[in-house]
């Protein structure tokens, strides 16, 4: 399924896929009017899947491979490094929240409502921030400008983790 980042364009019909174990396949969806999306999959068993997309095919062009991200439900630190176009993507679960981003240099945060099942685009600046909701989401940092395309999935604080042991 194709959710669009900006909550005023409708989302295409989603589709079905049929799978093989063990053989990868390929799914074309040039035919998408253009615009900014999160690509939702589900499926009756585990697969692996990433999404391409490129700023055109000449000289000057680029690319960038988007991967799933993990769901966040606990405050989690995040870093968005320096880039143009730098967007803070929030896929929402399967109820309504609220994602709020303190800065960690203590500027004002910014607060966005996330819809059950949809995704929004937030602009957001270079630097540390604190991504707390009151539901599961799965964020990406995403950058988006003339020939230029990137992305990384934010991962969920881990405070249960053990500690690291480094040996001679």
């Amino acid at each position: 399924t194709l959710v669009p980042n900006d909550p005023s364009v409708s989302a295409p019909a989603p589709t079905d896929i049929p799978l093989t174990a063990g053989l990868p396949t390929s799914v074309n969806l040039s035919g998408a009017a253009a615009g900014a999306y999160t690509v939702d999959v589900s499926a009756t068993a585990p697969i692996v899947g990433s999404t391409w997309s490129t700023t055109g095919f000449g000289e000057g062009s680029d690319f960038a491979w988007y991967v799933p991200a993990p769901a966040v439900s606990t405050p989690s630190a995040i870093a968005v490094a320096s880039g143009v176009g730098a967007n803070l993507v929030i896929a929402g679960g399967d109820t309504d929240t609220t994602v709020t981003l303190p800065p960690a240099d203590g500027g004002a945060a910014v607060t966005t409502a996330v819809a059950a099942g949809a995704s929004v685009a937030v602009p957001v600046a270079a630097g540390v921030y604190r991504l707390e909701t009151g539901a599961p989401v799965r964020a990406a940092v995403t950058y988006a400008g003339a020939g230029a395309l990137a992305s990384y999935p934010l991962w969920p604080a881990d405070a249960a983790a053990s500690a690291l042991t480094i040996l001679p």
